[in-house]
């Protein structure tokens, strides 16, 4: 089995299109197996249970986000979804950093990972 790979973006114009800054905001998901992509639309999904649920349904077994607040990382790690920090600009670029093994779980000790922005704000989010 293939894994699915999640990249929140701000578009789905293909694989240049930006990676999101914030997997709680990003309007799309770009869902990856080998070439392929299908794009889901998380604007209806803003909650963090409804984003991990919607993953979950769709097969995704690892995310590739910028910044993600620590009860979406926990929502994530629920549904056995890996969650790895990619600071890439586009998806070709977060793909190729995978592959390139040039991603790092994003945990409690990341941005967002140590905190909810409920508890206090981070630089990308004041």
């Amino acid at each position: 089995m293939k894994s699915i790979v999640c990249v929140p973006s701000e578009n789905s114009e293909g694989w240049d299109a930006p990676v999101g800054d914030h997997f709680s905001l990003a309007p799309w998901f770009a869902l990856v197996q080998g070439t392929e992509i299908e794009w889901v639309d998380a604007r209806a999904s803003m909650d963090c249970n409804d984003r991990s649920e919607l993953l979950a349904r769709h097969g995704a077994t690892i995310v590739l986000t910028k910044a993600a607040s620590a009860s979406n990382v926990q929502a994530l790690q629920a549904k056995d979804i890996l969650v790895l920090e990619c600071q890439s600009p586009t998806l070709r670029q977060a793909i190729l950093s995978l592959m390139m093994g040039g991603v790092v779980p994003l945990g409690k000790t990341s941005c967002c990972g140590k905190h909810d922005h409920t508890e206090s704000p981070c630089a990308h989010n004041p």
